[in-house]
Formats: C-alpha cells, sequence, structure tokens
C-alpha cells in the first residue's frame, strides 16, 4: 500500500500536474506551506513551490526545483527571527526505508534539494536569509550552503490541521550557517 501511494504521488508529479505558469519551459507542478515546528509563537509561515523544466538540463538529472520562502518575525527587541529564500534542485528521490527512517520514520519517501551558490560550476541554486519588518540584520553571511530534505508521509499517517489544511509531509531545512529547522508541509483545500 506504501509503495502504491508513493508512485502514486510521484506519476503526479511527472504526468498529472497542469501548468500554473510558464516561461522558458518552466511551470509550477505543486505548492505547499509551511508551518515550522517548535514553539507556536516562534513558528514562522511559508511556502514551497515545486517547479519542472523537462528542456534543460539540470545539474542532477531531475527536471525539478524546489523554492522556499520563510516569513521572518520582528517583535524588537523580544524576537528576531529573519526571514529566508531557498532556490534548489532536485538531486535524488530517496525511497530506502532504512535511509528514511533515520530522520521521518514516519515518510514514505524523500526528496532532496541541495543548493550551494558557491559551488563551481555554479548549478543556479541558492539560499539567504535577510532582516523581517524593522529588526536589524542579524544574517552573518549571504552566502549559503545546505539542503531540504522534503519527506512525504502515507495516507494513514497524514492529519488535518484546524483550518481544514492537510498536513502531507515534513521539510527539513538545514544550513551550514544556521543549522537545521524542522517544518510542517501543508497542502490548501
Amino acid at each position: 500500500m506504501r509503495k502504491r501511494i508513493g508512485l502514486a504521488v510521484l506519476v503526479t508529479l511527472v504526468f498529472c500536474t497542469p501548468p500554473v505558469w510558464a516561461d522558458n519551459g518552466w511551470r509550477q507542478i505543486l505548492h505547499f506551506t509551511l508551518r515550522e515546528s517548535g514553539d507556536p509563537a516562534l513558528a514562522r509561515w511559508g511556502s514551497l513551490d515545486i517547479w519542472a523544466n523537462e528542456t534543460i538540463a539540470t545539474p542532477y538529472g531531475y527536471p525539478y526545483a524546489g523554492m522556499m520562502h520563510v516569513d521572518g518575525i520582528c517583535d524588537w527587541p523580544a524576537v528576531n527571527v529573519p526571514s529566508g529564500d531557498v532556490l534548489a534542485w532536485v538531486s535524488a528521490v530517496v525511497t530506502d526505508y532504512a535511509t528514511i527512517e533515520q530522520y521521518d520514520p514516519e515518510a514514505e519517501w524523500a526528496a532532496v534539494f541541495p543548493y550551494d551558490e558557491s559551488k563551481s560550476p555554479p548549478d543556479g541554486s541558492w539560499g539567504y536569509d535577510y532582516p523581517a519588518g524593522d529588526c536589524p540584520d542579524i544574517t552573518p553571511d549571504r552566502t549559503r550552503h545546505g539542503f531540504m530534505a522534503l519527506f512525504f508521509l502515507p495516507e494513514e499517517n497524514q492529519t488535518f490541521d484546524d483550518r481544514g489544511n492537510r498536513h502531507l509531509a515534513d521539510l527539513y531545512a538545514c544550513s551550514e550557517e544556521r543549522g537545521c529547522t524542522w517544518y510542517d508541509v501543508y497542502d490548501e483545500p
């Protein structure tokens, strides 16, 4: 059953999603809402969009890129959590449960998105943080490198929040400069 659900999501990613926006072959195929795990008072919200382009050569052979945006929180001087953006290519699709369970034991499969704007030759990936609202800039370094891993949950592990949004995945976003953060990933009804 788990493999059939994973296969259905993968087929949907590749074949069944209509283009939302197209420019030079790019089309948005998925849109998710993110909510940072942990303290609800400091939980940042954001989005993750998956884009496809089968017309270009990609660094890892998968024609997909992920673009994450997270809104910062500024309640100066008590709270200063920066906003952030990442653009990364899909480098691997992981279906080996022994590997997946080390990170997210409830997940069925994962897509991995590395990013490094200092990579040579450049692959177009990047990530950076910036101040939220009127808060001072606490970002020590503008060059970011790290990865995102999007762990898809099987249907039996998916839940709904109080607004009817389905929690269908978990996102593990890591930056060498800022550390790692878990996000709950929701689709919107």
